[in-house]
């Protein structure tokens, strides 16, 4: 199993395999390739189309004030 030309990590799961593998995907539309080779050499190959986003805050959160303890000063005579 192999997902754009590089390993996957296969785990067998019931009925079937599990596969992951990290892809390094730019901003906007990004194809990965997807290839399975079974036991007698047969190949399968799937192309998915992802598009990364960036996300932008409509409003800008500002966190709430916070008194600062100083401490106090004392004096003696």
């Amino acid at each position: 199993m192999k997902v754009n030309d590089r390993e996957a990590v296969v785990k067998p799961v019931t009925g079937g395999v599990e596969f992951s593998a990290e892809v390094l995907m730019v901003f906007g539309k990004n194809a990965i390739e997807i290839t399975a080779t079974d036991p007698s050499h047969n190949t399968e190959r799937l192309i998915i189309n992802v598009m990364r986003e960036v996300t932008i805050a409509k409003e800008e959160a500002k966190l709430p004030e916070v008194k600062i303890f100083k401490g106090y000063q004392v004096w003696l005579p």
